[in-house]
């Protein structure tokens, strides 16, 4: 499990932030201890890689919030709740959110505050501009369109995008 803890802001000082590199696969150890569900889904991705990412990530996740709370990683449980944001199915157990973006995750824990994270690999292919029509506000278009070059502009799509991703999550 390769994880890089991430410094919490100075407002939420018992918020947990996990960087994860999902580029190798996680033990069999690690891999055991997720439920049967996970590991049914795992078989369901067409491409390997995505496969393997989903079983880095999970892993990772069950392991590191195992270690939060003091429990064995496969008793660690969550469920879908609403809009099918995951939950831990005990309400002591705190908030946690999990997104990834190619070979990366974020995951954030909380012992008590909903968390929304959101990571998102800049693809120079994108047509940002006809994605920010249709997703974004007159004003956050605009905002985009006084970036000084195409740098800028990619830096502030990504920018919003993963900020309104966090906070649906």
């Amino acid at each position: 499990m390769n994880t890089t803890p991430l410094p919490a802001p100075a407002e939420l000082p018992d918020l947990k932030l996990w960087l994860l590199d999902l580029r190798s696969e996680p033990s069999e150890a690690d891999w055991a201890a997720c439920d049967p569900e996970e590991r049914d889904r795992a078989t369901r991705f067409k491409f390997e890689v995505h496969a393997r990412r989903f079983r880095a990530a999970h892993a990772a996740m069950r392991q590191l919030m195992a270690q939060q709370l003091g429990v064995s990683p496969a008793n660690w449980r969550w469920s879908p709740g609403h809009f099918g944001k995951p939950h831990p199915v005990f309400r002591g157990w705190g908030q946690f959110n999990l997104s990834h973006s190619d070979d990366w995750g974020l995951l954030a824990w909380h012992p008590r505050c909903p968390v929304g994270v959101d990571i998102e690999w800049r693809k120079p292919s994108r047509d940002l501009a006809a994605l920010a029509e249709r997703q974004f506000t007159p004003a956050e278009q605009a905002w985009m369109a006084q970036a000084p070059d195409a740098a800028t502009l990619s830096l502030r799509f990504h920018q919003l995008w993963s900020a309104k991703e966090a906070v649906l999550k």
